[in-house]
């Protein structure tokens, strides 16, 4: 919410959202939905007593504030059972996590980031927690980075480290707030540029060679 304040633009980018999902969120689900707007939330959890206990808190924080209509549209699934079709549907704002023993396979990194991509809507917003290095695949999967930052230094870790100083972080968990090109937009620009064609205008990825989007808990074969 922080990242989506400061962004230039942002309020009426989020009044057009109707559709978002929420993936590799388990701790923080509940602040990841906006329960002052109705909205269809997917979410896909890998830890069924997290989101047992997000959606407490989410479904108690919304009463308290009369609102709890607007969280009729809200669903838990398991992504184990459904995430790929889930994956198949479209969004107009995803929230992704790469867990961070990926962090060094940028391999899985970048096949993260496809995925998430394919399933974000033309002007969709991407919410992306991920290592600092993936930004350098933003261009190439026509993503333009509204804002970004190390965790480390956003202002409610900051505070954590004031309560709790023997804390430690992953330096290179990178916050991302990133919209994705619109197509006509590519579309103009590769005119103007003879070094890119139409084609080029969104990468493709072939979903038969594609492997499954990994899950929290999945475990290569070597």
């Amino acid at each position: 919410i922080y990242y989506m304040e400061m962004a230039p633009g942002m309020p009426s980018k989020l009044e057009k959202v109707e559709r978002v999902l929420v993936h590799t969120f388990d701790m923080s689900i509940a602040g990841c939905v906006d329960c002052t707007h109705e909205r269809e939330y997917t979410i896909l959890f890998s830890d069924p007593e997290l989101a047992q206990k997000n959606a407490y808190q989410l479904w108690d924080y919304a009463a308290k504030r009369k609102e709890l209509d607007n969280l009729k549209k809200v669903s838990f699934l398991p992504e184990k059972e459904h995430l790929e079709e889930v994956y198949n549907d479209k969004y107009g704002m995803i929230f992704k996590w790469i867990p961070m023993f990926y962090f060094q396979d940028r391999g899985v990194c970048e096949q993260i980031l496809a995925s998430s991509v394919r399933a974000l809507l033309p002007e969709g917003i991407l919410f992306l927690v991920g290592p600092r290095a993936i930004k350098g695949l933003f261009e190439h999967y026509n993503l333009d980075c509204l804002y970004s930052d190390l965790m480390m230094n956003m202002p409610f870790y900051r505070q954590h480290l004031k309560m709790c100083p023997e804390n430690l972080i992953n330096q290179d968990i990178t916050v991302f707030l990133a919209e994705k090109r619109n197509p006509s937009e590519t579309k103009k620009e590769s005119e103007v540029s003879p070094s890119l064609s139409s084609s080029e205008s969104e990468p493709q990825v072939n979903p038969v060679s594609e492997p499954i989007i990994p899950l929290r808990n999945f475990n290569r074969e070597n």
